[in-house]
């Protein structure tokens, strides 16, 4: 940890008293969410997870641009224990399909935009 020589205090223990004040920002949508909102939103997709069936080590796609809901997504898998590959929408409908034969995720996730930008037939068991 680093110290703050101001104050004496160490950097994570200032986040902590403070990160109810602290904000995650959404350059490309313009979303702005407190890291309270973004670790409550987190934890809500986690549970879906555990309800689609995802287990700990379980390997997650997500086909998406990089966003909030990327990383809320991620977290949402670390949280779940699963191990998460981002897939970047623009390699193309061939270059998604050799990184899941190659990664032979149990889900892929996508959002309508990354969806119309390359997935068509792939070889995940889902998409959500």
């Amino acid at each position: 940890m680093q110290n703050n020589l101001n104050t004496g205090e160490f950097i994570a223990d200032i986040f902590k008293k403070n990160w109810r004040e602290n904000f995650v920002f959404d350059a490309i949508k313009g979303t702005v969410l407190s890291y309270k909102d973004f670790f409550a939103r987190a934890r809500l997709y986690s549970l879906k997870l555990a309800e689609l069936g995802l287990a700990s080590g379980d390997i997650i796609a997500l086909v998406m641009d990089n966003s909030l809901d990327l990383m809320i997504l991620y977290f949402a898998g670390l949280l779940k224990g699963a191990r998460i590959v981002p897939v970047d929408p623009f390699r193309g409908v061939e270059g998604i399909n050799e990184i899941f034969s190659q990664i032979k995720c149990q889900l892929a996730i996508t959002d309508i935009r990354s969806m119309a930008i390359a997935v068509k037939d792939f070889a995940a068991k889902r998409v959500i």
